[in-house]
């Protein structure tokens, strides 16, 4: 990359969150690109419309000054116009250069070249006409630091190289050609400088809204993980543990055990199994994580004959399966009613692309509106575990004394 492109990342002006991410500048290059195109197509232009002055000046300076500086600035042009899109920054940074150098050598050597007749008016130096392309080449090329002064000081020459070759230079037309010439090579300057800073401030903005994506992403993640882990707490290291003491059930309680341990293994390996379930599969898994709460609970089944022809993916089972199993808990825990027996169901429904699940019971039932946001069996281990699952959703119905309905919905979002 040229030293021009690698000067932009240490300018002061640069935002701190461009300072900690790695910026690529492709909208600065495409600028870049453009103005090497424009200067390209302006050079090979101007060449053309200065053919009777360069053919005058042929016949009166030597071959050592005007191959070079012919070269050095309409050669450049030629093959910058030619590779503007699609050679190397590296390369098209070195034919600007090569034309902001090489003008300068040229305007100073000049006078040692020059040896008469004067020059008429009609044919003054053909480095006059193009002094504005090479302020350009320069401010493309080169930092402002170099630009600017480059700016201040080769149009102002270009036009008293002229009052030196002509027979009578009145200077009063020397200084407003002087101004003329710099007001012109400023425009172009400051479309060169305005340009680049703008395709670099593009490009920090890119990378600065990438940076805060990634940031954002991160924080996403933790604290999905975070809602991961507080739900299998609550779901089994709390429940687990609230059962034991209540006296609950051995053969329950060991199957709860067992299947909890298994769960903060599979968390602390970091792993955890993400073939898809066959459909056979995903009802056996929902159908256990059913069981091993409550071995009185009804499981009811609505699927096709064929349930090894689809698949449900991994991530939606275990949420469904980890939803019902906290939704059972919590019926256990609250739904009972004094004298009167309480009733379970588990309803699910499979078919590819979809999967529902229905934890119902006809207990006590409660207000959802009284539920505090932030409890977290059904914040975090039914709602927000099933709307982190894409497709995923929930819905808890239940009045007092009405009973409580919990449905665990999946649907594949390309059905």
């Amino acid at each position: 990359m040229s030293t021009a492109v690698l000067a932009k990342p240490h300018s002061q002006e640069q935002s701190a969150a461009a300072e900690t991410e790695p910026i690529t500048p492709a909208a600065y290059h495409k600028v870049f690109r453009t103005f090497a195109l424009v200067l390209g197509v302006a050079g090979v232009s101007l060449g053309l419309l200065n053919q009777q002055r360069v053919t005058r000046e042929l016949e009166i300076l030597p071959m050592w000054w005007s191959i070079p500086a012919l070269s050095a600035v309409f050669a450049s042009t030629l093959v910058l116009a030619l590779t503007a899109y699609f050679a190397p920054i590296r390369i098209l940074c070195v034919l600007l250069r090569t034309i902001s150098i090489g003008y300068v050598l040229a305007l100073i050597t000049w006078p040692l070249a020059y040896s008469g007749p004067p020059l008429e008016d009609d044919f003054r130096c053909w480095l006059w006409s193009v002094n504005a392309l090479a302020a350009m080449a320069a401010a493309v090329a080169w930092p402002p630091r170099i630009a600017l002064p480059y700016l201040a000081l080769i149009p102002a020459g270009s036009v008293l190289l002229n009052a030196y070759a002509a027979e009578h230079a009145e200077w009063g037309n020397v200084i407003e050609d002087i101004a003329m010439a710099t007001t012109a090579a400023t425009v172009y300057v400051s479309m060169g400088l305005i340009g680049l800073n703008t395709g670099w401030r593009l490009d920090e903005i890119k990378a600065s809204a990438q940076a805060r994506a990634a940031k954002a992403a991160a924080t996403a993640a933790r604290n999905q993980e975070r809602e991961r882990i507080d739900g299998l707490i609550h779901d089994g290291v709390i429940s687990t543990l609230l059962n034991a003491s209540q006296g609950g059930d051995t053969a329950v309680l060991a199957r709860q055990s067992r299947r909890t341990l298994d769960q903060i293994d599979g968390l602390r390996a970091g792993v955890e199994a993400a073939r898809a379930f066959r459909g056979s599969e995903a009802v056996a898994y929902l159908r256990s994580a059913a069981m091993d709460i409550s071995e009185d609970v009804i499981v009811n089944l609505d699927a096709p004959r064929e349930m090894d022809s689809f698949t449900i993916p991994a991530h939606a089972v275990r949420a469904i399966g980890a939803g019902l199993a906290e939704a059972l808990t919590n019926s256990i825990r609250h739904a009972d009613v004094p004298g009167r027996t309480t009733h379970r169901t588990v309803s699910i429904s499979m078919y590819p692309e979809r999967c529902r699940v229905s934890v119902h019971d006809n207990g006590r039932g409660f207000d959802p509106r009284s539920i505090p946001a932030d409890r977290l069996g059904l914040a975090v281990s039914i709602r927000g575990r099933m709307a982190r699952v894409p497709g995923g959703s929930s819905r808890v119905e239940s009045t007092p004394g009405g009973g409580t309905n919990v449905t665990l919905f999946w649907r594949s979002s390309d059905d």
